[in-house]
């Protein structure tokens, strides 16, 4: 969690149809993921990833998969 003491407009920003809102001052951020190594050769990591904890109709996910071979 991230809580913005100095914030540009006073949080002040413009919606979808150019109106001002005030956002939040707290903003988030929510992980998860694994790891595995299947053998002595094969990696695999996935990940998610929540962005916008705080935010108010904005959702934000990220996600990865890494997969590794060694040769």
């Amino acid at each position: 969690m991230e809580y913005e003491f100095l914030r540009p407009g006073d949080g002040q920003a413009l919606d979808e149809n150019f109106q001002p809102v005030t956002v939040s001052a707290w903003t988030g951020t929510l992980r998860s993921g694994l790891r595995l190594i299947a053998t002595e050769a094969v990696l695999l990591e996935a990940g998610m990833a929540y962005l916008s904890l705080g935010e108010s109709d904005l959702d934000i996910w990220k996600g990865k998969v890494y997969l590794s071979f060694r040769f």
